[in-house]
């Protein structure tokens, strides 16, 4: 009985707040489609390469990889311009204290904890231009190319998750 007077009140503050505040950013259908076109151009990148042989990147393919990571860039702006929870909203204040989201999200970095999906894509789009420049200079090697395909795969699978979450809230 003493936890159920405990845990109404907070859980009637949360739905109060929670009407009140909006606590997660809007969902991008859009952004999501042109993640998901630009992910397959990746992908079938990396499956060129996979088959490339031990030579440098032709011109063809320094230039598809300047249009996926423009299309990543872009895609990244409009995902960084979206509105995003008040940070001093009272409900924010309160989740931010929670010792749990301190942990995951950090002191100072409340705005890539609210939407992270930019800083990731942010990843994405350095990783790509480093494998550019990587092999522009170097023969494509399988080892390699693996390492910069894994970390991809990791980064974008974050950021479809969140987006994805972010629909079904």
């Amino acid at each position: 009985m003493l936890l159920l007077r405990k845990i109404l009140p907070i859980s009637f503050l949360f739905v109060l707040l929670g009407c009140a505040t909006q606590l997660v950013p809007d969902y991008d259908a859009a952004a999501v489609s042109k993640i998901e076109a630009t992910n397959t151009k990746v992908m079938q990148l990396f499956s060129s390469l996979d088959t490339y042989g031990h030579k440098k990147l032709s011109k063809n393919t320094l230039k598809t990889l300047d249009t996926i990571i423009g299309e990543f860039d872009a895609i990244r702006v409009t995902l960084d311009a979206r509105r995003v929870p008040n940070e001093n909203a009272t409900a924010s204040k309160i989740i931010m204290a929670l010792p749990f989201i301190k942990q995951v999200c950090g002191e100072n970095d409340k705005v890539s904890c609210w939407n992270p999906s930019p800083g990731i894509l942010s990843k994405v789009i350095k990783d790509l231009r480093e494998l550019k420049t990587t092999f522009s200079s170097i023969p494509v090697s399988g080892d390699l190319l693996k390492g910069f395909k894994i970390d991809y795969e990791t980064d974008i699978l974050q950021v479809l998750h969140v987006e994805k979450l972010l629909k079904d809230l």
